[in-house]
């Protein structure tokens, strides 16, 4: 996650088993070897963070050191490998898929754990999974559990099913953990445990030191738990795992400027509803942070775009500007909002706003510059959702966690209008420790709909010279027949009346009547 001063990584394996079914180990030790310098800054919040532990792992790289796209410095996990573990390339690359860290990965076949040396204190855990066939497995044929101390991170976890439902689509997965390194601690250790006649599998790991106070602020603050009158405290004790981390009205993008490698996602597939008011960017400006607001806390990049509602008053009034995000339900959320007033705004009352949280009120009447202490100077607002969980509890998919803003006129303020530059979501561990959710459902294959063949043009050609023919044929037959009976039977009639008047004539010359109804 962060930029580091290089190091020289010396790898030794600890004594392992040679039993395959018992666990197996793996230790890193580091020395300090040299120490890029950065600029002197004369004010500290100015200050990229710099980490006092730092590991870059590209597990089942077959070349000692790697180099990713972002210009970061990997190093292999090679002699790690022994009966329980080996080491694999996938069999293809995603058009999304770098090559470092997520072309090769480490197998493992029963339980296996990670040690990394690291001081006391906050750590960042980012996994890379990229779901693809190793050595001959295929991507369906992963299900595993990690674990990290008392903290489940994952459960079961299937890496293809997951990408397989995310939106929008992605073909690898970073899951990104933090979690607490007690004084007693000498080492962060990251256990995989394939789930029964499956594998596990790690692309690559990432620890790396955080900032004290940055998301775990321990007992210097408590944070309101929406829908209730209780506060919440995040203590050392509790795990996060990043959810989201969105760039509001600004592109996606790769932090590194601040000295900590988060990746920032674009809010337009978050954004709800046909009015999802104005993106709005400005990269002359000057972000004042304070020694509250160090700029680690967020990158100028967020802080330098937003969303608001637009300029026309009422119908600003009329509608919420909303945002959702599924999420896991049985857990409590920690939401970060991040505001910075940059644009026309710059006293006190002039854009006041509220915001909700699952259509409770978070806070009512936000005013970004009383709250930060001016324009151009950025702050944070944080809160605690909990996502319900329904009674079963059996097989849950996603639930949508809901963001929305709306101004607020009690005091008839200058603009009816909201605004927001970022927005973080972390999962807290449950009093279980566990982080982890259920896998997606299967997408269900398409329906295989019977293929009609095409008829033989000259066939069909052929078949209707013929039946045409026959069928006006018989047409003019059956015309016939009917014109035929009926001056047939007209005749008759005619010459029955005929030979009735003519007997009628002859009856006195007759000796005897003749009977011709029965001619008619």
């Amino acid at each position: 996650m962060t930029a580091s001063p290089s190091h020289l990584l010396l790898w030794k394996r600890n004594s392992m088993s040679t039993n395959p079914m018992q666990p197996s180990s793996f230790s890193l030790f580091f020395l300090p070897l040299i120490l890029i310098s950065m600029a002197a800054y004369t004010d500290a919040s100015t200050s990229p963070y710099s980490p006092t532990d730092y590991f870059l792992l590209d597990c089942g790289s077959s070349e000692n050191i790697t180099t990713s796209s972002d210009g970061r410095t990997w190093v292999s996990d090679s002699s790690t490998s022994n009966f329980s573990t080996f080491q694999s390339k996938a069999d293809r690359q995603g058009a999304s898929v770098e090559q470092v860290p997520y072309m090769t990965a480490r197998i493992f076949k029963s339980q296996f754990t990670y040690a990394f040396p690291v001081s006391p204190g906050h750590k960042f855990l980012p996994l890379y999974f990229y779901p693809a066939v190793y050595s001959g497995i295929n991507e369906s044929d992963y299900f595993f559990t990690v674990t990290s101390g008392v903290h489940t991170l994952l459960i079961n976890f299937s890496a293809s099913l997951t990408v397989a439902a995310m939106e929008p689509r992605v073909d690898s997965i970073v899951k990104e953990f933090c979690i607490h390194v007690w004084e007693n601690q000498t080492s962060l250790n990251i256990t995989f445990s394939s789930s029964p006649n499956f594998y596990a599998f790690v692309n690559g790991i990432e620890v790396c030191s955080m900032p004290n106070n940055l998301y775990i602020r321990g007992d210097r603050a408590t944070i309101p738990l929406v829908g209730t009158n209780y506060l919440f405290d995040i203590d050392n004790y509790t795990a996060l795992e990043t959810v989201y981390r969105v760039n509001v009205g600004g592109a996606s993008f790769q932090e590194r400027d601040t000295g900590i490698f988060r990746k920032w996602q674009d809010d337009s597939y978050y954004i709800l509803g046909p009015a999802t008011g104005v993106a709005l960017q400005r990269n002359d400006t000057d972000i004042r942070y304070t020694p509250a607001m160090p700029a680690y806390t967020a990158p100028t990049a967020v802080y330098s775009s937003w969303r608001s509602m637009g300029p026309e008053y009422r119908i600003n009034l009329n509608y919420n500007l909303t945002w959702f995000f599924p999420v896991d339900p049985g857990f409590n959320y920690l939401v970060r909002l991040h505001f910075c007033e940059i644009e026309y705004i710059t006293r006190m009352n002039e854009r006041v706003f509220d915001i909700f949280l699952n259509n409770e009120r978070a806070m009512g009447g936000a005013d970004v510059v009383a709250l930060s202490g001016g324009a151009g100077i950025p702050m944070y607002q944080d809160y605690v959702v909990y996502m319900t969980q329904q009674d079963d509890g059996i097989n849950q998919g996603k639930q949508d966690l809901w963001l929305a803003l709306h101004p607020n006129m009690v005091s008839q303020h200058h603009f009816a209008d909201a605004i927001l530059n970022g927005i973080e979501i972390f999962k807290l561990n449950q009093s279980s420790g566990s982080l982890a959710g259920s896998n997606p459902q299967p997408i269900p294959a398409p329906i295989q709909l019977p293929v009609l063949q095409p008829q033989n043009s000259s066939k069909g050609f052929s078949e209707f010279i013929i039946i045409v023919p026959a069928l006006l044929f018989a047409i003019f037959a059956l015309l016939f027949l009917v014109v035929y009976f009926f001056i047939l039977r007209k005749r008759r009639r005619i010459w029955c009346w005929v030979s009735d008047a003519a007997l009628s004539a002859m009856s006195t010359k007759a000796t005897s009547t003749v009977e011709m109804s029965s001619l008619c």
